[in-house]
């Protein structure tokens, strides 16, 4: 390791144009992209696992709500598509927006219209409200792809 620091350019290369050794220096993690922290990575996927699962906690409870709404098992279906579909509404709408505006940002105003559309269904006293209540909680939980540039 030289005794002098130096200026490391893409590559290896110090600002001589020599090459460097970088088996045994501790900054090569950052140099040669050695990715995130483990806490950061811990965060990031159960954030993911429970922003995906927010399109299937309602499953385990199709059937009941159907006999609050009394409706049949084939309109709860067409509930679960319309979540599906909202996910889809959302990777079209929502996740190329985190190319063009500030990323974070964007992460915490989807976190939080998920949680509004969650309260939604949670409230909702029609079949109609639930319906659309569970499209937008699809549209909202595309967060997981946007945590990754």
């Amino acid at each position: 390791m030289p005794s002098a620091p130096e200026t490391i350019l893409l590559g290896g290369l110090n600002e001589l144009g020599g090459q460097r050794d970088l088996t045994n220096d501790h900054t090569t993690a950052h140099l040669a992209g050695g990715g995130i922290g483990r806490g950061l990575l811990l965060t990031m996927a159960i954030a993911s696992g429970v922003a995906v699962a927010n399109i299937y906690y309602i499953q385990p409870l199709l059937a009941d709500i159907a006999r609050t709404f009394q409706v049949s098992a084939s309109a709860m279906g067409i509930v679960v598509m319309l979540g599906q579909l909202g996910f889809a509404t959302g990777m079209v709408l929502f996740v190329p927006l985190g190319d063009i505006s500030d990323r974070r940002q964007l992460i915490v105003v989807m976190l939080a219209g998920a949680a509004l559309s969650l309260s939604a269904v949670a409230t909702a006293r029609s079949y109609a409200w639930i319906a659309v209540a569970v499209f937008y909680v699809g549209a909202f939980s595309v967060t997981p792809q946007m945590y990754v540039p």
